[in-house]
């Protein structure tokens, strides 16, 4: 999935359009389109703002790295334990469906 996919996807899954985003992110919303439809990258210091706006890192964002992360502050060590084990069996799911 290409950068553009991932922050229409991100966008999307927070109940955004490309005004709303635009807006958070400080751009005009032909910004947000442009990145959308990969007319554009972002600069270094958007792509930071990026990945701190949706809690995921700019080597996800980039397809550096396969896995997405998550904040988990505020949570305690024992919910996370909790996250964990859900994503391994999602995982496991996954792999049975497959």
């Amino acid at each position: 999935m290409e950068f553009g996919d991932k922050v229409k996807k991100l966008r999307a899954d927070r109940g955004l359009n490309q005004t709303a985003l635009a807006e958070r992110l400080g751009v005009r919303k032909s910004i947000i389109s442009a990145y959308e439809s990969q007319m554009r990258m972002p600069s270094l210091e958007m792509l930071v703002k990026v990945a701190l706006e949706f809690s995921v890192s700019v080597d996800w964002l980039l397809g550096l790295e396969r896995t997405k992360s998550m904040d988990v502050a505020g949570v305690t060590d024992g919910q996370v334990a909790m996250l964990a084990g859900l994503a391994e069996e999602f995982r496991a799911l996954n792999r049975k469906q497959n």
